[in-house]
Parts: C-alpha cells; sequence; structure tokens
C-alpha cells in the first residue's frame, strides 16, 4: 500500500527502537548539537534525525522545521531507508514522481531538495535518517556524501552508547535497591531472559562491548575531521575551520572515554601500565590548554592557568597518563563549572614535590560523599549532571602509579579542589 512500509522491516524497525527507548524522549543536546553542525556543514535550512514509527516519522532532533513529527506518508526518509544507496538524494523534488505530490513540497516548507543517510543498526536494520532539506534544488558532491555518511553512523554510535548508559544507570540503582519496573522493561525490549541480577552483575562484559561499540565509529569521525579539512583547504572557510577543530576535539574525548572505559578493570585488577620518560612541563601545559579550550568557550566558562615557574620543569613520568588523568580533573571542573564563572588550574613545587590543583565554584560535594567519588561508576545523585566517579578512579591510580596521590577538598554550594601531587623523585630542572 502506498505511503506504508513493509511489515517485516516494519517489526524489526520497532524492536529495535524500543530497546534504544528512544521514541517520544526529551531534546538532549548532543543530538541538538550534531543537527546544528549538519545544517550549517552543508549550509541547509533544514536539518534532522528522523526516526520511522509505525504510521508517523518522530524527529528526535531538528533544526528549521520546528515540528516534532508527521505522517509516515510525506516521510521521504522512508524512501532513503528503504533504498540501497548509502546517501539517497533527490536533487529536485518537483521532479521526482516519489516526492512531486508530497504535501511538504506542494505545501510548506516547500521542499525542494533531500539528501539522507540512512541509520543503520549493527544488526542491519533501517531505523532512520540523518537529513538535510532545502529550498532549492542542488547537488552534494562525494565528498559531502561520505561526510553525511559518516555523520550517521555517529548518530548510531550515540544511540548504542545511551543505551549502555541507561543499562549502567540500571546496576547502580540496583546495587543501591532502587531498582524500578524501568528495569524490567529494557531487558524485555532486548529481548534478553538472562536472570536481572544475572545480567547486571556482567559489568565487565558491559564494558567490554561499550568499548567495541565506542571504537568502531572512531574511524569515521575522524575521517569527517580529514575530510572537513579537505573541504576548508578546497575553499577557506573559518567556519568550516572551526566545526573541523570541533569535530577532531569531540574526537579525542571519545577516545579518552574509550579509554576510560577500558581501564577500568585494568585498575581493578592492579595492572594500571606506566611509560616513565623524561618530557617538559610545558609541553603537558600547553596540550592541557589546547585540549579544553573549546570546551570551556562552549560550556561558557574560563580557564586560568597559574604556572610560576613551571615551563622550567622537566618531570619523569608517563605523560599521556598524565594527561589523562589531568583531563579528567579539568573536564569535570567544566562540567560542574556555572557559565561565567572561573576554574583555576595551579601548579607548584614544594619540598615535598609537585603538586597540581583544579580549583571550581559550583553546587560541591556533600562531606559525605567525600569518601565515594573515587569509586568507580558512583553516581552522585544530585539530579544535576551525575558521575563523577569513572573519570575521578582513573586519575588516582595515575598519581599513586607515580608514587602520589589525588585528595579533594568541597563545600556545598563553594569551592571544590582537587589535588594531584606527584613526589620530588619525579622532578627534574
Amino acid at each position: 500500500m502506498a505511503g506504508m512500509l513493509s511489515s517485516s522491516s516494519e517489526a524489526a524497525r520497532a524492536l529495535t527502537l524500543q530497546r534504544y527507548n528512544i521514541l517520544d524522549t526529551p531534546r538532549e543536546l548532543e543530538f541538538d548539537r550534531l543537527v546544528e553542525l549538519v545544517s550549517k556543514v552543508f549550509h541547509a535550512p533544514i536539518a534532522l534525525i528522523s526516526f520511522l514509527d509505525g504510521e508517523r516519522q518522530w524527529f528526535k532532533a531538528e533544526v528549521g522545521l520546528g515540528i516534532d513529527s508527521t505522517e509516515i506518508g510525506c516521510s521521504i526518509c522512508r524512501h532513503a531507508v528503504e533504498s540501497d544507496a548509502p546517501v539517497f538524494v533527490i536533487g529536485d523534488t518537483l521532479l521526482d514522481e516519489k516526492t512531486a505530490a508530497n504535501r511538504l513540497v506542494t505545501g510548506e516548507p516547500k521542499v525542494r531538495f533531500y539528501a539522507g543517510a540512512s541509520l543503520i543498526t549493527h544488526e542491519g536494520v533501517g531505523v532512520g535518517t540523518l537529513c538535510i532539506l532545502d529550498y532549492v534544488p542542488r547537488q552534494l558532491d562525494p565528498h559531502q556524501k561520505e561526510l553525511l555518511a559518516s555523520l550517521a553512523r555517529q548518530v548510531v554510535l550515540m544511540l548504542e552508547a545511551r543505551t549502555r548508559l541507561e543499562i549502567r544507570d540500571l546496576e547502580n540503582n540496583f546495587l543501591r535497591g532502587e531498582a524500578v519496573v524501568r528495569v524490567e522493561e529494557l531487558q524485555a525490549a532486548q529481548n534478553e531472559g538472562a536472570d536481572l541480577k544475572v545480567k547486571l552483575a556482567e559489568r565487565k562484559d558491559v564494558l567490554a562491548i561499550v568499548t567495541h561499540d565506542l571504537r568502531s565509529p572512531m574511524t569515521a569521525i575522524t575521517l569527517v575531521g580529514h575530510l572537513m579539512k579537505e573541504m576548508a583547504a578546497r575553499e577557506p572557510s573559518p567556519t568550516i575551520e572551526k566545526l573541523s577543530s570541533l569535530l577532531v576535539s569531540a574526537s579525542d574525548d571519545m577516545s579518552r572515554l574509550v579509554a576510560d572505559l577500558t581501564d577500568i578493570s585494568v585498575i581493578e585488577q592492579g595492572q594500571l601500565r606506566m611509560k616513565f620518560e623524561i618530557f617538559a612541563m610545558a609541553d603537558l601545559v600547553e596540550s592541557l590548554k589546547l585540549s579544553h579550550a573549546m570546551l570551556a568557550e562552549d560550556a561558557g566558562v574560563l580557564l586560568r592557568f597559574d604556572l610560576p615557574e613551571v615551563f622550567s620543569l622537566m618531570l619523569k613520568g608517563d605523560p599521556y597518563r598524565l594527561r589523562q588523568a589531568l583531563s579528567n580533573l579539568v573536564g569535570n571542573a567544566i562540567r560542574y563549572t556555572p557559565k561565567g564563572e572561573t576554574i583555576a588550574i595551579g601548579f607548584n613545587r614544594s619540598h615535598e614535590g609537585f603538586s597540581i590543583t583544579v580549583t571550581n565554584p559550583g553546587v560541591g560535594i556533600a562531606p559525605e560523599s567525600l569518601d565515594r567519588i573515587f569509586d568507580h561508576f558512583w553516581s552522585e545523585g544530585t539530579g544535576l549532571k551525575r558521575g563523577r566517579g569513572i573519570g575521578l578512579s582513573i586519575a588516582r591510580a595515575v598519581a599513586r602509579g607515580h608514587g602520589g596521590e589525588i585528595s579533594v577538598s568541597s563545600e556545598v554550594g563553594g569551592l571544590t579542589t582537587f589535588k594531584m601531587t606527584i613526589p620530588s623523585r619525579g622532578i627534574s630542572d
């Protein structure tokens, strides 16, 4: 029947979307930012993340359309999902029989161009598209098509990561004795008949799956950054250059997340490897500035580096691990600091050795929680921005691997300071 999808594909799609628990959820910043990025990069007035759900298409994120769903009969995305093309393009909707009579073409918003990359899960199920629309006919070159397809793969990665994090939250709730009916619903949706207690106890298996799912699309994200740089080289554009830097920064953050998740099981076994070498403290500081400048700007906070004599110091340690630990401390500070405030990163030498402090204003940490924040997967539970545990537990392991330690002091509603110390034997002039 015209306007309907095949029953078999629709059934698979419905089960998959139920597993993702994505339909009719509130807007989320990560998805909104991605469609904004797509709209800017492709100079498209409309960009959507669209999911096909029975007799409607629902938009998880949208720019330029102003609605959250349409009936399936006027969905151009269904043609994209049903096609075999990695990127489905209709250069002029009035000249294509599939869309010439579509009400979104003949009426408002009078769409004349469509390009959509299917969102294909690792099971091979097409659940929707990442698409762009325009009011004038146009085409995409091969580089642009590959870029759109790469970003679509990123959307699927975000869906998978979102689901895994939901499982992790359920695990935390269960361990605290607060499991709710949602646990049973999610397990049923995933068609996994394993006993709930057994399923939630398999944390290492969950971590292995998460890291695997995150590693695979990293290549696509890196490719996107390179493609955008090539586009900027052919047609100089400050906007594209800035967006390519943003993608590279996001790629670095995801790589760090994968490393964090992988390191958890290693830390539990006491096997966090260190590769010691002599390196300049100045290099570590510059790397920290570069990697967090855009994150701080986006969050609306300021970073202040207090660097007395730091550039004359040479350290003996693992520069990658120290950068990993400090990135977690600064990243957390950015996340928890109100807009317009300043985060102070201090570097100080004393007779005991070398210390690095990260101080930020914000909600603070309750006294009863100070002893728990370094636990793996511990969630603060304030309802604001949950979860400090993964990065902090790794930062502590890195500090101890250098013979040092991390301490924290905090006032509720005031300043929070993390201090990492490195003993004197790790410093040379």
